[in-house]
């Protein structure tokens, strides 16, 4: 179980509020990119960060909200 209010999660990990995982998660870089040889109209194509623990653990969780 979490609780915020001794600010640690269950393995003694800090607990972040909603402000602090946003900006945690909004660090995470997503570049377009197209090859230097292609023309203007060429696609491009993503490549995204890895996040890193914390961002990670908060996808996790987030991805288990049904709605």
């Amino acid at each position: 179980m979490t609780t915020l209010a001794r600010h640690t999660l269950d393995d003694d990990a800090p607990a972040n509020g909603v402000a602090t995982l946003t900006v945690e998660l909004a660090t995470i870089v997503r570049i377009a990119c197209r090859s230097s040889l292609a023309s203007g109209s060429t696609p491009t194509f993503d490549i995204l960060g890895r996040p890193n623990a914390t961002q990670q653990q908060a996808i996790e969780l987030l991805r288990q909200i049904k709605v």
